[in-house]
């Protein structure tokens, strides 16, 4: 194990990068150790054993993503700061704080509405300054590498980044079932979190200044605000993305309790899916990496995407008789987000302007914030009017239908909006 850990530091040293970027790649490791740690399902196994209701479980393991609404008011702020950086560490501390220490307030106050309406209200509150901190990271990261190289060095630290959390699900799925998911297990697994965090903060505290987020000479007008509206392709593309995402949010908020509550997985199978799923990312990043730069960021975001999607379709028949199926869905998702969730990221960055793209990112963030939002409410009242019955292909029929519904939907969106454009080795082949 030393052996492999001096060959990724090694391989690190040896990629010629600049010290922001070393520093980028082991601040999202870090990171991502502390989000195994709190979120999917630890944080679902949190909730219901503070009694929390499925759909306040859903609203809550969603508010990652639809806090990050308040991105938009958060371009307002950054334009104001003569440095960014001390403003983006602190609240990363305070965000990550409010996120642990959530399983302090049970022992406190003892189990009750009241608790929960706590928990949920500083899970709101982190993720919500999440939001704004992930605005001006972002530009920050992508600052710090050149724009001919930013496709391979996003998939490089993705792989990296990937590797950590996969080795940080094995040993959070074992440690959370060796202490049987009681609530002094939870207390560990989240502290645990924190102190991860603790080290990417420390870790950022020794990266330079982002050129490209000094303050603004003006305020912003109302025109640059609303730039991304007026640029066609990135309309098109915010319309994909908040489509794209409340389709599958609307069932894939329901996981955790379907597969913890209902199917009654343990939590080191839930680990071990999650496992799988990283090995088929690790596996396929350098694969789509390469087709990526071959048939640019639109291809791959719609070849796997599909195959991202059709890992709902074997949700729709998930049963106990049919639980062999979790053997195939974690290969379909990690193959699929694998190329798909770093094409969006490179993808959007192709569209936006070099300077002053704030306002483009944080839009970005408010339709997919607002996606997820409205996701799981729609959600909800779907499976209010579902038909709930049983039978040799229907086991719990309202959240099955659900999924399969995410399926259609979310394929509909990626086939009808996505449309690659033609490489030049495909338009030499069609004029031979």
């Amino acid at each position: 194990m030393a052996a492999f850990f001096r060959a990724m530091i090694n391989s690190v040293r040896n990629q010629g990068y600049t010290k922001n970027q070393k520093i980028f790649i082991v601040e999202g490791i870090f990171t991502n150790i502390m989000t195994v740690f709190t979120t999917a399902s630890f944080l679902t196994g949190f909730l219901v054993s503070i009694g929390m209701s499925d759909y306040h479980i859903g609203l809550m393991s969603t508010s990652a993503t639809w806090s990050s609404i308040i991105a938009l008011a958060s371009i307002f702020l950054y334009q104001k700061m003569r440095r960014v950086k001390p403003f983006l560490v602190t609240i990363y501390v305070i965000s990550k704080a409010l996120l642990c220490f959530i399983v302090i307030v049970p022992f406190i106050l003892g189990a009750s509405s009241v608790v929960q309406n706590i928990v949920m209200l500083m899970i709101v509150a982190g993720y919500i300054l999440t939001a704004v901190y992930n605005v001006g990271y972002n530009v920050w990261l992508m600052n710090s590498i050149e724009r001919h190289n930013r496709t391979q060095y996003v998939y490089d630290r993705m792989f990296y980044i990937r590797i950590f959390y996969l080795i940080a699900l094995i040993v959070s799925g074992f440690l959370m079932d060796s202490l049987e998911s009681n609530p002094f297990g939870f207390l560990i697994i989240f502290l645990s979190g924190f102190a991860f965090s603790l080290v990417s903060f420390i870790t950022m505290l020794r990266a330079d200044e982002s050129v490209n987020l000094k303050p603004r000479t003006h305020r912003i007008s109302f025109r640059e605000f609303i730039m991304p509206f007026r640029d066609k392709p990135y309309l098109k593309f915010l319309c994909f993305i908040f489509l794209y995402y409340i389709c599958l949010t609307t069932s894939s908020c329901f996981t955790g309790v379907f597969l913890l509550k209902y199917l009654g997985i343990s939590y080191i199978a839930y680990s071990g899916m999650n496992i799988l799923t990283f090995i088929a990312q690790i596996l396929t990043s350098k694969f789509w990496s390469r087709i990526e730069r071959e048939r640019g960021a639109l291809f791959v975001i719609k070849v796997s995407g599909l195959i991202a999607v059709s890992e709902f379709l074997f949700y729709g028949f998930m049963t106990h008789a049919t639980l062999f199926f979790l053997f195939l869905t974690p290969f379909l998702s990690g193959i699929g987000n694998s190329g798909y969730g770093v094409a969006i990221f490179t993808y959007r960055y192709e569209l936006m302007p070099e300077t002053n793209n704030e306002p483009y990112e944080a839009w970005f963030n408010g339709f997919y914030g607002l996606a997820t939002l409205l996701a799981p409410m729609i959600g909800n009242f779907l499976c209010g009017l579902l038909p709930d019955f049983q039978n040799a292909v229907y086991e719990f029929s309202d959240f099955q239908i659900l999924y399969l519904a995410s399926f259609i939907g979310a394929t509909l969106v990626v086939l009808l909006l996505i449309k690659p454009k033609k490489s030049d080795k495909d338009k030499q082949k069609q004029l031979k």
